[in-house]
């Protein structure tokens, strides 16, 4: 999702109110600028191509530039100055805003009438050189107050001029030379007063910008991965928010895992590669998946390529047993008994391959499995039952002759990788459709929680012969667009605890563009009562990414990705929340479970999605410790 004040300044250039250009403003780039007018659009900031540049049109990139390199809830955190604070300012109420903003953070002051008591932008006026070096370090003093750093070019410009810059002016020429930001002519004069043109200032916003991007890339938590193998673009992948279900085989991606040493490994599920053969495009699926190891520093320092079992990925459970149990699976279109539609395996710590669990197309009624779901598997205290929850596209029903959706519950011991049970066609904890599966054990009973959008239309809970709904789903039965998605699910001392996604579900029709926000229930063990909270508000952007996280028997760690921050809060056993909600700045969400290390810390690994120049893909390894 873009930000929202860098596409309403994009806006803004697109409609400009100050004094005509002419036709010159449609002249082509200088070859000299080019570069950076195509680093600007990346963050939406189109400059006109040539003309002279106002004062009010040169804020109005800075404060672009800002909205851009910054998280959008620190710059939403200036209250702009009120309507009327300059007495010039445009008639149109967007530019207006815009330099409010810009006052508020210190950008510009203007000045004071001392007949009318006044206060005055100019805006209107012409930008002239020493005028723009005093608003890009007052640009850059605002920014670097928010708590980041600006680095000084290695070989800062010298003006042979500089008698010739007024006294007010000449800090800030030195700074913006120091900065690498702005350079003298071709006999290294700075020219105070010379009009400065579009090109020109392009430029010197995209340096402005680089150096931002560049702080707020250095101030992000994690520790970088190094020398991985993997590449992370790919892995970052993200559900189907549209219908409000996964995709098929979302769970391939990336998991965390403890080395228990103070290390992590990752599991990366590569994605299918499409590819062009004879004159179509051919979808493969991917044969091997990797597991890579790092060390203190966060270099790799062991890749491990193992076989695809089966052509679709559905699951992943590190086992408190020290082993780990990977699920795989593979399409039956012609509804053959005897072909083996899932298959789960055991490998010990070392990744080597102990044994396997099978189950046919026959035994389970399958034609697809992890069909548009998130599966997740939970193994037993004693670590006798291992059990994967997850759901499947069944055979064709004898009574209208379609291939319906549902969970399915498969029951193996670890100990030989034995199938003990296997969920029928219409088991005793059926849910059609089911888009998302969590299961947890609660002594030696599976609980359950689905995603239902029919036959419950809701997040429905079960344990035992006994089920609730957490959250009831607005719109007519099986209609797979739901406006939310389920995010965690743990049993605590006390209860469950269920955290999601959602629209407020209130009405159907009127929800399809309607915010998202994080919710969470908290139901007593007998299912009697279930108590659901809001923990966001928002009313304009969506809030689709969330963990839960136990800490231990009584403490949760509910997590949600907002603004490029992860905000968190803690919850007790009962779903009270402990102390206030806290944020760590610029890291990345988890889009798989977290993990909680020894001393309670909250360890994930987090790609960063590609932003400008200084943020490419970045994977990296990001620490929480929560503390009250």
């Amino acid at each position: 999702m873009k930000k929202a004040l860098t596409l309403l300044l994009a806006l803004t250039l697109a409609l400009p109110l100050a004094p005509a250009h002419g036709a010159e403003v449609y002249a082509p780039v200088p070859d000299w600028a080019e570069a950076s007018y195509d680093h600007l659009k990346q963050s939406d900031i189109y400059p006109l191509s040539s003309g002279n540049i106002t004062r009010g049109e040169f804020l109005d990139l800075l404060v672009s530039a800002l909205a851009a390199a910054m998280p959008t809830d620190q710059l939403d955190a200036v209250t702009p100055k009120p309507a009327g604070y300059f007495s010039d300012n445009y008639e149109n109420p967007y530019w207006a805003d815009v330099m409010n903003k810009a006052a508020a953070c210190g950008i510009t002051e203007g000045w004071v009438d001392e007949l009318d008591g006044k206060r005055y932008g100019n805006f209107l006026a012409d930008l002239t050189r020493q005028e723009a070096a005093k608003m890009i370090c007052t640009t850059l003093d605002f920014f670097t107050g928010q708590g980041y750093e600006i680095a000084m070019d290695a070989n800062p410009a010298v003006y042979t001029d500089a008698g010739a810059i007024p006294d007010w002016a000449a800090p800030f020429t030195g700074r913006v030379a120091a900065y690498g930001i702005m350079r003298g002519d071709e006999f290294l004069n700075f020219n105070p007063t010379l009009q400065l043109d579009w090109p020109s200032t392009a430029v010197m916003v995209s340096r402005v910008l680089a150096l931002m991007e560049t702080g707020v890339a250095q101030a992000r938590p994690g520790l970088t991965l190094q020398d991985s193998q993997i590449d992370w673009a790919q892995a970052l992948r993200v559900p189907d928010y549209s219908v409000s279900k996964p995709l098929t085989g979302y769970a391939k991606g990336y998991y965390a895992i403890d080395n228990g040493d103070g290390t992590l490994s990752a599991l990366v599920i590569p994605a299918p590669a499409t590819l062009y053969k004879d004159g179509d495009f051919v979808t493969e699926d991917p044969s091997k998946f990797f597991v890579e190891r790092y060390d203190a520093t966060g270099k790799a320092v062991e890749t491990k390529r193992l076989p695809m079992e089966l052509p679709l990925f559905g699951g992943f459970l590190a086992g408190e047993d020290g082993n780990f149990y990977l699920a795989f699976g593979q399409e039956n279109p012609d509804e053959k008994d005897d072909l083996e539609t899932w298959r789960v395996v055991g490998y010990d710590k070392d990744w080597n391959r102990l044994a396997a669990a099978s189950v046919s197309g026959g035994e389970s009624c399958t034609t697809i499995p992890f069909r548009s779901a998130v599966a997740r598997m939970a193994l037993s205290p004693d670590g006798k039952e291992l059990t994967l929850y997850a759901a499947r596209q069944r055979y064709t029903s004898a009574d209208d002759g379609k291939r319906h959706q549902s969970n399915i519950t498969i029951v193996i011991a670890p100990e030989d990788m034995e199938v003990t049970s296997v969920s029928q066609e219409f088991p005793a904890n059926h849910v059609s459709h089911s888009f998302g599966q969590f299961v947890r054990y609660d002594g030696g009973k599976t609980v359950t929680v689905d995603h239902g959008d029919a036959y419950p239309r809701s997040f429905v809970l079960q344990a035992g012969n006994r089920q609730t709904d957490l959250l009831e789903l607005a719109g007519p039965v099986g209609q797979n667009v739901t406006n939310a998605i389920g995010s965690g699910f743990e049993v605590t001392e006390d209860g469950y605890l269920f955290l999601g996604c959602s629209a407020p579900q209130k009405n159907f029709d009127r929800e399809l563009e309607a915010a998202w926000n994080v919710f969470y229930t908290y139901t007593d063990k007998d299912l009697n009562k279930t108590t659901l909270t809001w923990l966001t508000a928002g009313e304009e952007q969506h809030v689709d990414t969330a963990r839960l996280v136990k800490l231990s028997g009584d403490r949760l760690l509910a997590m949600w990705g907002k603004d490029g921050n992860v905000h968190y809060q803690l919850l007790n056993g009962k779903g009270a929340k402990l102390g206030q909600e806290g944020i760590l700045r610029s890291a990345a969400m988890p889009t798989t479970q977290p993990l909680v290390l020894e001393d309670g810390t909250v360890c994930w690994i987090g790609v960063a999605k590609p932003q400008g120049y200084a943020d490419k893909t970045r994977a990296a390894i990001y620490t929480l410790k929560a503390e009250l």
